[in-house]
């Protein structure tokens, strides 16, 4: 179980939380304002995300009492707050979904889930093989490519102004597919 979280986090979490906002930043209404991929990328580093990040290493690397009288509110807030983080993130998502015409989304749909629920794991199953990995570390690695797309990816869609509509939509049907798909592909690549 303890592998499962740490490749989660290095291979899920990670990327989610800084390749998501520069790409959103790069696509989204704030490419025009930045001008160019430097001034997306400067304004990235200002964003709250990429601030979040660094601070989450530095607190991790330098061992900071975490006992303290200053620092145990500090936590606690943070606590509370990532406690509504995903209820958030499923409440924005639920807002922007919007059934349009099946003829523009479902080829988006169809190659999004194809790409998320065959091309992803079976990536990941000739990785484990390739590194001689366990059949346990295999089938958490399948699993995990298999999972449908994170709730954010909408919420990041939304915030730098790209298509959230059409991004909490394919996340909507993404998640729906995943009911049926992720156990099918976990069976096919998960022995």
């Amino acid at each position: 179980m303890t592998e499962a979280i740490v490749i989660s986090e290095l291979a899920v979490g990670l990327p989610i939380f800084t390749l998501c906002p520069l790409v959103a930043m790069h696509f989204g209404e704030a490419s025009k304002t930045a001008g160019s991929p430097l001034g997306t990328l400067l304004q990235y580093f200002r964003s709250p995300i990429f601030i979040a990040v660094i601070l989450g290493f530095a607190v991790a690397r330098f061992h900071l009492p975490l006992e303290s009288p200053f620092v145990v509110p500090i936590l606690e807030a943070a606590k509370m707050i990532d406690g509504t983080l995903a209820a958030l993130a499923c409440l924005i998502l639920g807002m922007q979904i919007k059934v349009e015409s099946l003829k523009r989304l479902l080829p988006i749909v169809a190659i999004s889930a194809v790409l998320q629920m065959g091309l992803q794991p079976l990536l990941a199953y000739w990785q484990a093989v390739a590194y001689h990995l366990s059949g346990l570390e295999r089938q958490v690695l399948v699993l995990i490519a298999a999972m449908p797309s994170a709730v954010l990816g909408p919420v990041f869609a939304v915030r730098y102004k790209c298509d959230g509509e059409l991004a909490s939509t394919v996340t909507f049907m993404n998640i729906l597919l995943a009911a049926l798909g992720s156990p099918v592909v976990f069976w096919l690549l998960g022995r």
